[in-house]
């Protein structure tokens, strides 16, 4: 087995996803279902998917969504309203 691929959005630099390389099985004619252990290392929270759609890093996302840990009232010129 190959060393696990990380990413971190970089949205949310604190948050970590590992997992596999996509593999094909040429005996079931379409690829593995590739394991993702995503951490946030603010809140030390975890979670394991499945993926076989190839869309790992969407997953790690959502995650990362999840886990900002901000407040949008004390970054007010994050938000993506504008005023005139």
């Amino acid at each position: 087995m190959s060393e696990p691929i990380e990413y971190r959005p970089s949205f949310a630099p604190h948050v970590v996803g590992r997992y596999g390389a996509r593999v094909w099985d040429a005996g079931l004619g379409r690829f593995e279902e590739q394991r993702i252990d995503m951490t946030c290392e603010t809140c030390a929270a975890t979670m394991r998917r499945t993926c076989d759609s190839g869309r790992v890093r969407e997953h790690v996302q959502r995650f990362g969504l999840q886990h900002l840990h901000r407040d949008p009232l004390r970054n007010p010129g994050s938000g993506s309203s504008s005023q005139a």
